[in-house]
């Protein structure tokens, strides 16, 4: 009897039944099990956390309404921040690479629900990138959905936050200056990376820790 194979088969069941109560959409690329961890650890939990903001951090005044409600939900610890996170969170094709390289999310600032996404609010051209771990949340920058300025985030950490991500930098290795087509095209492809930000070398993708 192939004892692995029928608990691989059972926890896989289980996970199945949980993404169908859920209305999540899975993917036959991936085990249920693999979709059930991976949106476990990209899902935003509810829990009180610390709100901050970068020096230059603006809000453009039609969206100061939605800033306040994700601003809310991050520091009580309820009301479901995930309802502002991206549309592919309930779907097992999608991926957050800049969440998986350098934990930064980025929330949707709209306030009402989407009525063809049910599960969050309505999607907004301007986003706000946000680093989110256990105990705070930096706001970085409202941009456009589609700017994706990852080496820029970065070094907004890096120079005005550094403790965040202290444990990331790992001395032996130099890191390089990719750009940040060099970076999509390298997390593309599945190489591991490192960056050198102004006169700090090795920080190391979170995707390899």
């Amino acid at each position: 009897m192939d004892i692995k194979g029928l608990v691989d088969r059972d926890l896989d069941e289980l996970a199945a039944r949980y993404l169908n109560g859920l209305n999540f959409k899975t993917s036959l690329k991936y085990s249920c099990l693999e979709q059930l961890l991976k949106f476990k650890h990209w899902m935003i939990q509810d829990k009180p956390r610390k709100v901050s903001f970068a020096k230059n951090f603006s809000i453009p005044i039609d969206h100061r309404i939605g800033l306040d409600l994700i601003i809310n939900k991050i520091e009580n610890g309820r009301g479901e921040i995930y309802r502002h996170q991206s549309r592919g969170l309930f779907n097992g094709n999608s991926k957050d690479l800049m969440f998986y390289d350098f934990g930064i999310h980025h929330l949707h600032l709209g306030i009402e629900r989407d009525l063809k996404h049910k599960q969050m609010v309505n999607g907004t051209k301007k986003i706000v990138f946000v680093y989110i771990n256990d105990d705070e949340a930096f706001f970085l920058k409202v941009d456009e959905h589609e700017k994706w300025h990852l080496k820029d985030f970065f070094k907004i950490i890096h120079r005005e936050r550094p403790d965040l991500i202290r444990h990331r930098i790992i001395p032996v290795n130099e890191g390089d200056e990719y750009t940040d087509d060099e970076i999509k095209f390298i997390r593309k492809i599945g190489l591991n990376y490192s960056l050198k930000i102004d006169d700090v070398s090795g920080f190391v993708a979170q995707t390899y820790l």
